[in-house]
C-alpha cells in the first residue's frame, strides 16, 4: 500500500494547485479499510454457525485459521496468516471488484470443527460445498496455490478394483502423469482429510488416489497390501511404470513425510515395475491356495496330501478316460467311412458285368435273326 502511495504521489506531483494529496490520503485510507474488512476475528462457536453460503464454488475460499493459543508452530501459522490479511489481491477493494470471495477468519480453539479429524493448529479452505483442511508446507505461496487447486474442484480420487487402471494407467506408462497411492481404511471424515492433501499435492502435479484395500482387494493383491485393521497406512509412488514403495512407518494423518516421499525422496525408496493387473486364473490359483491352507489347519499336512493325492487320481483318470472314449469314437467313425466306402466300390463292380452280358445278348439275338433271314 505504502508504494502505491508513492507512485500516485510521484504522478500527481507535478499537478499544482489541486488538492490531489488530500484526496490521495481519502483514497488509501479507504483501500486499507476495505482491505481490513474482509480479516475477522470470531469465536468457535460463531464459526460452528457459519454456512459460508455466499462463497460462491469456483471462487476463492474462506480462509480460516485456527490456533490454540500458544503452542510451538503457532508462530508461522499466525506469520502466514498476517501475510494474507495484508495481501490486497486475495482481500479487500480487490475482491469486490474481481467478483471473489476469500474472507479470512482467526478462531483461537484447541477444536476443530466440522468432524475433521486432526488437532489445531490448522488451516481451513471453507466455500458453500466443501470445508477442507490444508495439508501442505507453510508458506504464503503453497497455500496460494492450494487455494486455485481448491476452487478448480480438485479432490482425492476414489480408486477400486473397477477403476484403478483406467484412471491411473499404472500398466500402460502411466499417461496420466505421477500417482500417489495411499491404502487405507477410509470414511467420511478421512476423505475430507485426503481431499484436502489433494489440492496441494496437485499443485505440484501429482494426483492422489485413496484405495480402501478391505473392499478393493484385488488392488491391494495386485501391490502386495493386505487388509488393514491397524491405524499404519500404506503409501505408494506410480512414476514411469516403476512403483516405489514407502518404507517407513506412516502414520494415520502425518502430512510430513507423505510430502517428502511424495515430492522429493521416492527415489530413494524400493522400486519395481508396475504389476499387470490381475486376472481370472489369478484368483482361481489364490482360493485354491486359500482354501488348502485353512484344510491343513484343520485336519494336518498328512490327511490333506492324501486327500490331494486322491484328487490328482481322480482328476488323472477322467481325463484318460475320456482321451479313450474319443479316440474310440475316431477310430469307430473312420471304420465305419471304410467299409462304407468298400460296399460302394464292390455294387459298381458287380454292375458292370451286368451291362455287358446284357450287350452280348443284344448282339447274340441280332446275329441269330441274320442268320434266319
Amino acid at each position: 500500500m505504502a508504494l502505491l502511495l508513492i507512485l500516485i504521489s510521484s504522478l500527481l506531483n507535478p499537478l499544482k494547485g489541486i488538492r490531489w494529496r488530500k484526496c490521495l490520503f481519502v483514497l488509501v485510507y479507504f483501500l486499507a479499510s476495505m482491505t481490513n474488512a474482509a480479516v475477522r476475528n470470531i469465536t468457535f462457536e460463531l464459526l460452528c454457525k457459519l454456512d459460508f453460503e455466499d462463497v460462491l464454488v469456483g471462487a476463492n475460499p474462506a480462509l480460516i485459521f485456527i490456533t490454540p493459543g500458544k503452542c510451538s508452530i503457532c508462530e508461522r501459522f499466525e506469520s502466514v496468516y498476517l501475510e494474507f490479511a495484508a495481501d490486497p489481491i486475495y482481500t479487500g477493494i480487490m475482491i469486490e471488484l474481481l467478483n471473489f470471495q476469500g474472507d479470512i477468519y482467526h478462531v483461537n480453539s484447541s477444536v476443530v470443527p466440522w468432524s475433521i479429524p486432526l488437532e489445531s493448529p490448522v488451516i481451513l479452505l471453507a466455500d458453500s460445498e466443501r470445508k477442507l483442511p490444508y495439508c501442505g508446507y507453510l508458506h504464503h505461496l503453497h497455500l496460494t496455490n492450494a487455494i486455485h487447486q481448491f476452487s478448480n474442484g480438485v479432490r482425492a480420487a476414489r480408486l477400486t478394483d473397477a477403476n484403478f487402471e483406467h484412471d491411473t494407467q499404472a500398466s500402460t506408462g502411466s499417461t496420466t502423469g505421477d500417482w500417489l497411492i495411499i491404502f487405507d481404511l477410509v470414511n467420511t471424515s478421512a476423505l475430507q482429510v485426503y481431499d484436502g492433501l489433494a489440492v496441494s499435492l496437485r499443485a505440484r502435479g501429482i494426483s492422489l488416489g485413496i484405495v480402501d484395500p478391505s473392499k478393493s482387494t484385488q488392488t491391494g493383491k495386485r501391490f502386495d497390501v493386505s487388509r488393514q485393521v491397524s491405524e499404519q497406512p500404506s503409501m505408494l509412488m506410480l512414476h514411469r511404470s516403476q512403483v516405489y514403495r514407502y518404507s517407513g512407518t506412516l502414520k494415520r494423518f502425518d502430512f510430513a513425510p507423505v510430502l517428502q516421499f511424495a515430492l522429493n525422496s521416492f527415489h530413494e525408496h524400493q522400486a519395481h515395475a508396475v504389476p499387470r493387473p490381475r486376472m481370472r486364473f489369478d484368483e482361481i490359483l489364490d482360493w485354491i491356495v486359500e482354501h488348502y491352507l485353512k484344510l491343513e489347519v484343520q485336519h494336518g499336512s498328512f490327511v490333506i496330501l492324501a486327500a490331494g493325492i486322491f484328487v490328482l487320481f481322480l482328476a488323472a483318470s477322467s481325463i484318460g478316460l475320456l482321451l479313450v472314449t474319443c479316440f474310440w469314437m475316431a477310430g469307430s467313425f473312420e471304420h465305419a467311412e471304410k467299409a462304407d466306402n468298400t460296399g460302394r466300390s464292390s455294387d459298381s463292380m458287380d454292375d458292370e458285368p451286368t451291362h455287358e452280358a446284357c450287350d452280348n445278348a443284344e448282339e447274340h439275338r441280332s446275329k441269330r435273326k441274320l442268320k434266319e433271314n
